[in-house]
């Protein structure tokens, strides 16, 4: 949660691919507590090749990214499990 910590690192990783407009506190969902942010962006993402190599959407690509970080901030974070799903609304998309 610090300023190196893994909200920090997704968010900025966020922030590579797109505006962020809005972001919801950290809440607990079920059994993931404390694990669960929401994440409005700027813009309409379909399915292309953002990655330059496959054709996917763009959660299922922001989701790669995430969890390839794997081990950010003091500490170690596992976010290989991590999930981004996008809900769709002119003119933001939420993750």
């Amino acid at each position: 949660m610090g300023p190196t910590g893994a909200v920090k690192e997704v968010v900025n990783t966020i922030k590579t691919m797109a505006n962020i407009v809005g972001m919801s506190e950290t809440r607990t969902v079920g059994a993931n507590d404390g694990q669960i942010i929401t994440v409005l962006i700027e813009g309409d993402f379909g399915t292309d090749g953002y990655d330059g190599t496959n054709q996917e959407t763009f959660a299922a690509h922001l989701e790669d990214l995430i969890q390839a970080k794997t081990s950010v901030g003091v500490g170690s974070v596992n976010l290989s499990s991590a999930t981004v799903t996008a809900v769709a609304g002119f003119p933001l998309t939420a993750l």
